[in-house]
């Protein structure tokens, strides 16, 4: 049980990475051997990915590992004047509130991305396409 509690959000986090990626390797193209034919399905891995979806759920969190019902929405009042650089939570604790947005394609696959709040972000609607 212990195992699991510690290492099972990361085999989780792996096998969505591996399934969005399509079992295929990250290449950095600037770290390419001139030797090697990357034409060549042996060998090939995936340059880049594009990821086409829309959102279906943005939020604000003060930490990336904080429950759902530890969400603020967008809209709430404490964002209503929001800037980064009155950040209330920055000015605390040191580290500053995030936006958490859920995307889902239309194959049905989900991505859960986190980035630093900003102002720009309180805009954000559910159905909005991403890319």
């Amino acid at each position: 049980a212990a195992f699991w509690v510690l290492l099972g959000p990361e085999v989780k986090a792996y096998q969505r990475n591996w399934e969005l990626r399509g079992g295929r390797e990250l290449v950095d193209p600037w770290m390419l051997e001139d030797s090697i034919n990357y034409d060549d399905d042996e060998v090939s891995g995936l340059f880049g990915a594009y990821y086409f979806g829309r959102i279906v759920h943005a939020s604000v969190v003060e930490d990336p590992l904080a429950e759902s019902r530890e969400e603020y929405p967008l809209d709430h009042p404490m964002f209503q004047k929001y800037t980064m650089e009155t950040d209330e939570q920055e000015r605390i604790t040191g580290i500053p509130y995030r936006l958490r947005l859920r995307i889902t394609d239309s194959g049905g696959r989900t991505l859960q991305v986190h980035a630093r709040m900003s102002e720009e972000y309180l805009d954000l609607e559910r159905g909005m396409p991403v890319c």
